[in-house]
């Protein structure tokens, strides 16, 4: 559990001697995390919810805590089929004319696909988390949301001298950076209208430590006591980035990672949406007592090696209640040959949409002695080119491994 801790009287200081000034706070409008989407329009009993416009794809954020009547309208003409899924929520849309009605139960992911229109992702909220009183608003110490700033070191300052149990809030915004490493006994959230995103200058993603074939944007080492929380987003700005890094190197991959946590204990990652990586969009190496809940994955089909989450020689791990979109594998939970076994594995409650590799893969790196306890349930995998597949060529023996539920479309 970490402790709330005032930290604004010690750490305001330290950012002021760097030249940063803290900001005001006056309420404004805040930006959506991206385009405004010309397709759709969506309203939540009759108020209008802000859909955004992603690479292909379109989605809006909205939290529900008992059934709603949700209205999709297409802003381009008619509709004449409709189809939402998972199909196994039951949920059938009423059309009229260019409008599709439907009620929403509660929270849950949805993907709405109108004729061939692009895909729109509908995704229904529970209650925000709060956070304590004291902890750091990342605008008040100087941080500028206008998507242009360069964040890096204001950050990452703040971040280092975050005092055990601290929690650094990024507000509001569209807030740019470089490469940031995480440190122990610390929360990083992001509030609703948050959007953190790497900067176009792709030198400013750096290579991971000890992985440095690799680019990362959030990265983390021999940590204990993480959260990443909050309903804004952490985008890698995959596309622009690798494609500068391969261009620069004159090579075909530049593969990273959006979230890379090593050797690290109590991990908890939840609710924030997690978009355009490098390759792989998460990954645990040697990770233990891992909670993820709540998070949404976003892929750009058009880079390749695009793995959804990836669960390497871990143990202790919950994922639960996530939608994962992406070009690749979609949950893959591997094993690494230093460490002998990897147990006690739980995912429940996801969408997945591999685009055109495997819903749910487990031992693609499977080099140790045994994998075992890994439970599946109530898991939708709506695209994939297999639903679930078991890889044992490296030798590991796979034990108590449970699927339970899982539909495929």
């Amino acid at each position: 559990m970490i402790k709330a801790f005032s930290a604004s009287k010690l750490l305001l200081p330290a950012l002021l001697a760097l030249g940063f000034t803290a900001l005001s706070t006056a309420n404004e409008p805040y930006p959506i995390p991206g385009t405004p989407s010309s397709r759709f329009e969506v309203r939540l009993d009759g108020v209008v919810v802000p859909v955004v416009a992603y690479k292909d794809i379109h989605y809006c954020h909205f939290s529900l805590d008992e059934a709603a009547e949700i209205e999709i309208v297409a802003k381009d003409g008619p509709v004449t089929e409709a189809r939402l899924q998972p199909a196994s929520r039951g949920l059938a849309g009423k059309i009229e004319g260019a409008s599709v009605r439907f009620t929403m139960p509660g929270p849950m992911s949805l993907v709405a696909q109108l004729d061939f229109r692009e895909k729109l992702f509908l995704f229904a909220d529970g209650p925000a988390e709060t956070v304590p009183s004291d902890a750091l608003d990342a605008a008040k110490l100087g941080a500028v949301g206008d998507g242009k700033t360069d964040n890096t070191v204001l950050l990452q300052t703040a971040l280092d001298q975050l005092p055990e149990g601290g929690t650094l809030v990024i507000p509001a915004g569209h807030f740019r950076s470089g490469t940031l490493h995480l440190r122990s006994a610390m929360r990083l959230h992001l509030e609703e209208g948050a959007l953190l995103q790497a900067l176009d200058d792709h030198k400013s993603v750096t290579p991971i430590p000890g992985a440095t074939s690799f680019i990362g944007f959030l990265v983390g080492t021999d940590l204990e006591d993480v959260s990443i929380t909050g309903s804004g987003t952490i985008d890698g700005n995959g596309y622009v980035v690798r494609k500068a890094y391969e261009a620069a190197l004159k090579i075909k991959k530049q593969p990273g990672r959006l979230l890379y946590l090593r050797d690290c204990k109590n991990v908890s990652i939840r609710d924030v949406t997690l978009r355009d990586s490098y390759s792989w969009n998460v990954q645990f190496l040697r990770t233990d007592h891992v909670e993820v809940e709540g998070i949404q994955i976003l892929s750009d089909v058009r880079l390749s090696n695009h793995d959804g989450i990836d669960v390497v020689g871990c143990s202790h791990v919950r994922v639960e209640d996530a939608f994962v979109f992406c070009e690749d594998d979609g949950i893959t939970p591997k094993a690494a040959e230093d460490r002998e076994v990897s147990e006690d594995h739980l995912y429940r409650n996801l969408v997945i949409w591999a685009h055109k590799a495997n819903g749910i893969r487990i031992g693609s790196e499977s080099a140790c002695r045994v994998m075992r306890d890994f439970r599946f349930e109530n898991i939708d995998i709506l695209n994939g080119a297999n639903g679930i597949r078991l890889d044992t060529t490296e030798g590991a023996v796979y034990e108590d491994m449970t699927f339970r539920n899982i539909h495929i479309e």
